[in-house]
């Protein structure tokens, strides 16, 4: 185990722990101990590791140094009400096909999702497989499916029976960090990619 650093006088408020500390007990941004841990090393009395987790409780940092700030993990769900509603105001004024639209985390797990009066009931499972398929593989469906073209691939070939390779699904990113993910379906692969970029612009704003 790396030392641990020295416990704070009698009466002191709880130290911040200095980033070398930090660095010799976190990996890929996850703690790779437990307070169990640190007890059964240390013993379950040690002044030291008492310091240690309360000063970890009372400290935030990004999930890997060197960031300016800590990166949003996921995408909000105001924004994503926001996306949704704004491509309905659009969907609704030029007299085509209802859609459904669904707003994913980075994981693909369903933020948001609503469906237009009228949008078919196939749309309730494409928009949010499209939205899943743009998170995981971190780039939009059109680019999936481009990129299975050119190397004579099925989309079964990536492992994930919910991956979709239609246009519609677009990856939302803060910086070069994937946040999520949005899904549109109910018109051309092509029009739903376009209003797909409607809330695409709102959710990384």
């Amino acid at each position: 185990m790396p030392p641990l650093p020295a416990a704070p006088a009698e009466g002191n408020t709880p130290f911040l722990l200095d980033v070398t500390v930090l660095k010799n007990f976190l990996k890929v941004g996850r703690f790779a101990f437990s307070h169990q841990l640190l007890r059964t090393a240390y013993g379950p009395t040690d002044k030291r590791v008492t310091a240690f987790l309360e000063s970890l409780a009372s400290w935030r940092f990004p999930l890997s140094f060197g960031e300016e700030r800590p990166m949003s993990n996921t995408i909000p769900l105001a924004k994503a009400e926001a996306g949704i509603r704004a491509i309905f105001e659009m969907a609704a004024k030029d007299g085509k096909p209802p859609v459904a639209v669904a707003v994913v985390d980075r994981h693909g797990d369903l933020t948001c999702f609503a469906r237009m009066d009228g949008a078919p009931v196939r749309t309730s499972t494409l928009g949010p497989n499209k939205a899943y398929t743009a998170a995981r593989m971190e780039r939009h469906t059109a680019d999936l499916l481009k990129m299975i073209h050119e190397r004579r691939l099925d989309v079964a070939f990536c492992g994930d029976p919910r991956y979709c390779a239609l246009p519609g699904g677009l990856v939302v990113k803060d910086g070069n960090r994937t946040v999520g993910g949005i899904g549109v379906s109910g018109r051309s692969s092509e029009e739903d990619h376009e209003l797909g970029l409607i809330a695409l612009k709102i959710c990384q704003a």
